[in-house]
């Protein structure tokens, strides 16, 4: 019975161990991919971890005077969907 029970899994982790086997095979075999794979990841590297704090810095972490995050994320939607040149709101504001 444990035995039938346990076949399904082992099928699954054979399948499991040949995919894995199938990427690691090509990857030893790629001489320009090996490179390629170089560069993207120093791209990745320089995005999220050199740049992101420069171009992304983190508002909601700074307390401001008598305004929640909450508060914060909601006045800058409702600013941004008013348009500049021709007070337009966007958003009704007034439903509660």
């Amino acid at each position: 019975m444990k035995e039938r029970f346990l076949r399904p899994f082992r099928k699954v982790k054979k399948i499991i161990k040949n995919v894995f086997n199938f990427y690691v095979e090509g990857f030893r075999s790629m001489t320009l991919g090996k490179t390629l794979w170089l560069i993207i990841l120093i791209k990745l590297f320089i995005m999220f971890c050199i740049l992101r704090p420069f171009f992304f810095p983190r508002y909601l972490n700074e307390e401001k005077l008598g305004e929640t995050k909450e508060e914060h994320v909601a006045g800058e939607l409702i600013d941004r969907g008013i348009k500049e040149k021709d007070n337009i709101l966007l958003i009704d504001t007034n439903k509660k």
